[in-house]
């Protein structure tokens, strides 16, 4: 993903994303990165709880994280 840096959204629902490392060395980069979808990956799945957090401290430029506004 390194040579798309004009990314604005990120669809990848149900698939078997698992590590927060990983999402943050693949998009944090990604200055015009505002949406991702998540839900349904063991990273959602496993620790709900925590899950939008985690999210927001990986992607400081998110503003929507699974169709909720990213502030929520």
């Amino acid at each position: 993903m390194n040579h798309l840096l004009d990314l604005e959204e990120v669809w990848a629902s149900s698939n078997d994303l698992s590590s927060f490392d990983e999402v943050e060395n693949q998009l944090g980069d990604k200055k015009e990165l505002k949406t991702v979808y998540f839900e349904g990956n063991p990273l959602q799945t496993k620790q709900p709880t925590l899950y939008r957090n985690k999210v927001r401290l990986a992607l400081p430029q998110i503003l929507q994280i699974d169709a909720t506004a990213a502030a929520n």
